[in-house]
């Protein structure tokens, strides 16, 4: 009587356990894998502000390393002061909703859109200006525009496929279980901060700018020292770009620190803090952020440093103000996407602000 009577709870329970360690099989089995590029696609899409779909998507454009740079470069603009008013004109992007823009001289088209988005805190698609029937294309359309109304016409995102050319796989690495043994590494000439915690995607960059490829260094693991010609590493998070960015953090900044240029950071923790993107795939939370080379030519112009002494943060910054991709100036080139887990939770009510 003691063992029959005993026998089918002693079944129940292990059934109960059973299905237990199914799920959580099944919930390993099927958990979003750092280096999958169904990850990487879903944390490209929240940083650069655009749809990207993962391989074998029936979209014709394909994701290349010039669209990294363009949608995820933070782009500052500051004049000092200088006269800059070329044309003054009212937007209106919709009934009751205007604008006083200014046309700057010896800025790009693209510059000025991006100052228009701004002022209309639009960030994820394009705009386009229109007087009447026609379409503004060019600075020289708005010469005769002084104090018109100007229409700013939304555009929808654009979408784009992840294609696996576009990832280096060999040259992926896991940061994750890596820990900081104190090690100093350098490339070119300056210290790198391993990516430690995130796991790297290795952009495809070789012969992308040229068949000089002596800015990427020389290959080996564990590589402490700097080789000859190599340019040493930044950081940079697309809310530097979208969300108000660095001067949001800098309110006490020396004005005349502050320079016109692509901004990136050497220190990975102050990306990290301020202005890695968050994002959410399979009811996980993870953060993106870019991994760069940058041109040192100080002498040149190329590279400039806002030392921490004079950031809010006490971080240090490096601007590109010569990085031109129109005319092929790349002094910034992302060579690698870094993503990090950040939080698991099952409350799904705790993700709804970043679906």
């Amino acid at each position: 009587m003691f063992f029959s009577s005993h026998v089918p709870f002693f079944r129940a329970v292990t059934a109960v356990q059973s299905f237990r360690m199914f799920a959580r099989l099944s919930e390993w089995y099927n958990r979003p894998t750092l280096g999958s590029l169904d990850l990487l696609a879903e944390g490209l899409t929240a940083a650069l502000g655009v749809e990207v779909y993962p391989p074998g998507a029936h979209i014709p454009n394909k994701l290349t390393i010039h669209d990294i740079s363009r949608l995820s470069h933070s782009m500052m603009h500051i004049y000092n002061g200088e006269e800059r008013i070329v044309v003054k004109f009212q937007a209106i992007i919709s009934p009751g909703e205007r604008r006083d823009v200014d046309i700057t001289p010896g800025k790009k088209w693209t510059e000025m859109k991006e100052s228009v988005r701004n002022q209309f805190n639009i960030h994820n698609v394009d705009v386009k200006f229109m007087s009447g029937e026609r379409e503004l294309q060019h600075f020289s359309d708005f010469e005769n525009l002084n104090g018109a109304i100007v229409d700013v016409i939304q555009q929808p995102q654009h979408k784009y496929k992840l294609d696996p050319s576009l990832i280096a796989k060999k040259h992926n690495y896991n940061f994750t279980r890596k820990k900081d043994d104190r090690t100093v590494y350098t490339r070119g000439n300056y210290q790198y901060n391993r990516p430690y915690g995130w796991f790297r995607y290795a952009v495809a960059v070789k012969n992308v700018y040229g068949d000089d490829n002596t800015w990427l260094g020389s290959r080996g693991k564990r590589r402490i020292q700097t080789s000859d010609g190599e340019w040493p590493v930044s950081y940079h998070g697309t809310k530097m770009k979208n969300k108000g960015g660095f001067f949001a953090t800098q309110t006490n900044i020396d004005e005349s620190k502050i320079i016109d240029g692509v901004y990136s950071s050497p220190s990975l923790d102050i990306i990290d803090e301020l202005y890695a993107e968050e994002f959410v795939h399979n009811r996980t939370k993870y953060k993106i952020a870019f991994q760069n080379r940058i041109n040192p030519d100080i002498d040149g112009d190329h590279m400039k440093i806002i030392s921490k002494q004079h950031t809010c943060d006490g971080a240090e910054y490096w601007v590109s103000p010569l990085e031109d991709q129109e005319n092929k100036i790349y002094d910034v080139r992302p060579y690698g996407i870094i993503i990090k887990k950040i939080k698991t939770d099952n409350n799904p009510q705790n993700y709804t602000q970043l679906g």
